[in-house]
């Protein structure tokens, strides 16, 4: 075998995400369709794109959910998959559109459609308003090794009522004690080890996403 180091200038890898809190402009909701790896499946997706100061365009894909069972933990009942994506759609059109928001919560408004496209539609007129406005958003380490929104940001209050367990978009964001903690510990993580290699590429051919919640 011949070895020749003639290969060029070598192109540096592109940013890492850091979890934390982070200036961003919103740039707008979209409906995609992603391919799977092995290019024999296609999923549509809601796109929430971002454009991250110190870091450029970042985009969060929500698929559609497919449970709206709740399922019981140690700590009592957690929401069901439904109930996180509008959650997370709810917390998004409290900080895009206040106005629409209020009226959703009087009742004034409904935002219902029958399937899941024109459902991203509704969402896309309704925070379209909001393109271009700078926010904040919080974003935690995942079990990937990436940054993301919390992947369950829903709780079950005592009474059986959902509520936000923790804020990721907007100017009032804060880190809770345990977030501190996560990014803390993402940090001094040790690097991965040579032995660890192929059970990574098990895990990447299995095409699963520890990000995406649905």
């Amino acid at each position: 075998m011949n070895f020749d180091l003639n290969i060029g200038k070598l192109k540096t890898g592109g940013k890492f995400l850091q979890p934390g809190i982070h200036n961003a402009t919103f740039k707008g909701v979209s409906l995609q369709t992603l391919t799977s790896k092995a290019g024999d499946n296609t999923y549509q997706v809601m796109s929430v794109v971002f454009d991250i100061d110190g870091f450029g365009e970042w985009t969060h894909n929500l698929f559609p959910p497919t449970d709206s069972e709740r399922r019981d933990s140690q700590f009592g009942p957690n929401p069901s998959q439904v109930e996180q994506f509008m959650i997370f759609i709810k917390h998004l059109i409290d900080t895009a559109n206040p106005e629409v928001a209020t009226k959703i919560d009087s009742g004034e408004i409904k935002l219902t459609a029958p399937n899941f496209e024109k459902f991203v539609k509704l969402v896309q007129t309704h925070t379209n308003a909001f393109v271009g406005e700078t926010t904040k958003i919080k974003l935690i380490p995942q079990r990937n090794g990436f940054s993301s929104f919390p992947g369950f940001p829903g709780r079950i209050g005592k009474t059986g009522e959902l509520y936000l367990g923790t804020s990721f978009i907007g100017n009032d964001i804060t880190l809770t004690a345990n977030e501190v903690k996560s990014i803390e510990n993402a940090k001094t993580a040790a690097p991965t080890q040579m032995t660890s290699v192929k059970s990574m590429a098990e895990d990447f051919a299995s095409g699963e996403e520890d990000d995406l919640p649905f």
